[in-house]
Order: structure tokens, then sequence, then C-alpha cells
């Protein structure tokens, strides 16, 4: 007990009545430190486990890490397949295109030729001159 509560219970009081009162006081802070130890210790506890329940455990964050990489191994997989098959397409409707380009090519190469051939047919039905112009050439 601080001194000068000890001094002024003294004046106010007989000594052992004072030292009776001080007693008394150093029991009750006592007891009320005591207590408010105890509800720290409670509330720390409370605290913990409430943390415990909100937060992730590193047991928790390992889980989620493997199902992740599971997942992306899923997708990375799925991916690849579905590239795999649009080559496949992309091949196939190239190859058509293809065919359908050359035959295309082949037609209008035969139609050229056809109207050439027409062209010179009526170049030397036309002029005589083409004809012998012709037969010099072929001697």
């Amino acid at each position: 007990m601080p001194f000068l509560i000890h001094q002024e219970l003294r004046r106010e009081l007989s000594e052992k009545r004072a030292f009776k009162i001080e007693e008394l006081l150093e029991k009750s802070i006592g007891t009320v430190l005591e207590s408010a130890r105890e509800m720290a210790v409670q509330k720390k506890v409370e605290l913990r486990d409430e943390l415990s329940k909100e937060l992730a455990s590193k047991g928790d964050l390992a889980l989620v890490k493997t199902e992740l990489k599971g997942d992306i191994a899923e997708l990375r997989s799925e991916l690849k397949a579905d590239i795999a098959e649009l080559r496949a397409e992309l091949k196939t409707e190239i190859a058509e295109l293809r065919s359908e380009l050359l035959l295309k090519i082949e037609r209008e190469d035969i139609k050229h030729t056809i109207l050439s051939i027409c062209m010179l047919f009526a170049i030397f039905l036309t002029n005589k001159d083409a004809i012998v112009f012709l037969a010099q050439l072929l001697g």
C-alpha cells in the first residue's frame, strides 16, 4: 500500500484499524487483479478460437493448392484435346479447300485454253494473211 494512503488512514483511524483496512484493500485489489488476469486469459483463448475458425490453416491451404493443381491439370488436358481437335478440323478444311481450288484452277485453265483456241480459229477464219503467216512459221 502506498505510504500516503497509509498515513491518511492512520490519521483518521487507529494504527490497528488502518492496517486492517490496508490488508482488506490489498486483498480486494489482488482479487480484482487476479480476476482481470483470468478474464484476459479467457479473452485470449476465445479470440484464438475465433481466429482459428475464421483463418485458413496450413493444411487448408495445402488442400486448396492440391485441388487447384488438379483443376489446372484437368483444364490443361481439356485444352490440349480441344486444340488437337481444332487442328484436325482445320487440316481437313484446308485439304478440302485446296482440292476445290485446284479443281477450279483446272476448270479455268481448260476454259482459257478453249477460249484461246476459239480466238485463234476466229482470227484464222477471218484473216487470210494470218493463215499465210502461220504456214510460213510452220514451214
